[in-house]
């Protein structure tokens, strides 16, 4: 719950979040923990009772999933929000509702009173006096009482990552245009139909006056829509699975935050031409299983979701790898196959030879990381020249290599790569040359020729102390 000001002083602004625990034995309500923000809204601490008046009215948790899940983007760090920067905040921010000027301030709550704000947000109100975050329809609700004629704004995540107005309640038929200031609604599972009963509260009927019959304060009863026809939120995305897939196969292609209803092509940015297309549904989301064509380019690629609609756009790696292997299919030098999750290359006429199994058979493999970085294969053929990645260590070979493991011993086939700007630890079985540094025993050496398997601080000479 908040606070705005100060029981013993009206005039003194308190904005604050509290941690009440309703479960708690006896009949009074105390505070378990306090969050006190006054100091992030001084406009309201001018020691005049009207500002003061004007702080936190309400507040609602909500999870860090929906927000995570739609890409909301924490404007502390200007990147899309990661609830691990802060820990022990729990698992959702508080989004409590200043009337002063209609907007939601995000916090992430920490221990000992500690707080950082994620986030302000907009309502689109003029003043705001409840807020309630929403499960079942995945929205965050905000009131304003009879300053704007007691208006409901239904909030969402929209494409940017940012929480905005996506739909505006007048006030219903009976509800008094009144100070009203509180408002819940029921879960969608009580509702049994296809209304749900939402409650509003108000902070004082005005009546006949102070005193009078009809002055005092109550609660007022009514329905809402199950389905208010909502559309997509949340930053698009798209998914792929397998995210490697060889020519030829099937893929299945997700995605979420189109118009609902909207045609969605689906393509590869390196090739051209559409895969196929897909209807997103009524909340802008789809699935399709697509075929890799065979003209696709191998590699690196990523699958393109456009909505002829609204224009939106969302991307997904995918590694495009070459048709499978066939048993009894003859092959060429120089064509390329998938097999086992893994891409290999004949280097002769072969035809039922299983790719891989033989160290030195027809086939070598190819492999590159993420990066791009080329990695050692045991089968793979690499000439003088070739850098390779093996075991987190560049690898440039010396000559003619196949099979032989970098940084195994004995062999001079393979030489670390060496940066002398950063220096790296000595390798054993690794071959240097004239001018390489390392580092060793917390000092950094050179070589002064050709070496192998010579420690630097017993090398007879192959090394020099230089830091």
């Amino acid at each position: 719950m908040t606070t705005e000001r100060d029981n013993a002083s009206n005039k003194i602004a308190l904005n604050s979040i509290l941690r009440i625990d309703p479960s708690a034995a006896g009949s009074t309500l105390t505070a378990t923990a306090q969050w006190d923000l006054t100091s992030e809204y001084p406009w309201l601490s001018t020691g005049n009772s009207t500002e003061a008046n004007l702080g936190f009215e309400g507040v609602t948790y909500v999870p860090d999933s929906y927000l995570t899940a739609n890409g909301f983007v924490d404007q502390h760090t200007g990147a899309a929000y990661d609830p691990a920067n802060y820990p022990g905040h729990g698992a959702g921010l508080f989004f409590a509702a200043l009337e002063s000027n209609g907007n939601l301030y995000a916090y992430a709550l920490g221990g000992n009173g500690s707080f950082t704000r994620i986030a302000i947000v907009s309502t689109g109100l003029p003043k705001v006096q409840d807020v309630q975050y929403d499960p079942d329809l995945g929205r965050i609700w905000a009131l304003c009482d009879n300053d704007c004629a007691v208006t409901s704004t239904l909030l969402k995540i929209d494409s940017t990552g940012s929480i905005v107005p996506e739909k505006v309640f007048s006030r219903p038929a009976g509800l008094p245009d009144n100070n009203i200031e509180g408002f819940a609604v029921a879960p969608v599972g009580s509702a049994g139909g296809q209304t749900r009963e939402v409650v509003w509260g108000d902070d004082g009927i005005y009546g006949a006056g102070v005193g009078s019959a009809t002055n005092g304060h109550a609660l007022y009863a009514g329905t809402l829509n199950v389905d208010l026809g909502l559309g997509a939120q949340g930053v698009p995305t798209a998914g792929v699975s397998p995210s490697s897939a060889p020519v030829g196969s099937q893929i299945t292609v997700t995605g979420k935050g189109f118009a609902p209803g909207e045609t969605v092509d689906v393509a590869l940015t390196a090739t051209p031409g559409s895969l196929d297309t897909a209807v997103a549904n009524s909340t802008g989301g789809l699935s399709t299983t697509v075929t890799v064509p065979a003209g696709a380019v191998l590699g690196a690629d990523e699958i393109v979701l456009t909505g002829q609609t609204s224009g939106i756009t969302a991307q997904a790696a995918l590694v495009v790898l070459p048709a499978t292997w066939v048993k009894t299919k003859a092959y060429n030098a120089g064509d390329k196959v998938s097999y086992n999750g893994r891409t290999y290359l004949a280097l002769y006429y072969t035809s039922g030879e299983t790719p891989g199994s033989r160290a030195a058979g027809a086939w070598a493999e190819y492999a590159t990381d993420a990066a791009g970085n080329v990695l050692w294969t045991a089968t793979g053929v690499f000439k003088a020249g070739d850098v390779v990645l093996h075991d987190g260590i560049r690898w440039v070979a010396q000559y003619y290599s196949r099979g032989q493991v970098p940084g195994s011993s004995p062999n001079i086939s393979w030489k670390v790569v060496v940066d002398n700007a950063n220096p790296a630890p000595w390798i054993a079985n690794s071959v240097y040359v004239a001018g390489d540094k390392v580092t060793y025993e917390g000092h950094t050496y050179q070589a002064q020729w050709y070496n192998a398997a010579q420690v630097p601080t017993n090398s007879k000479g192959a090394w020099k102390l230089v830091g």
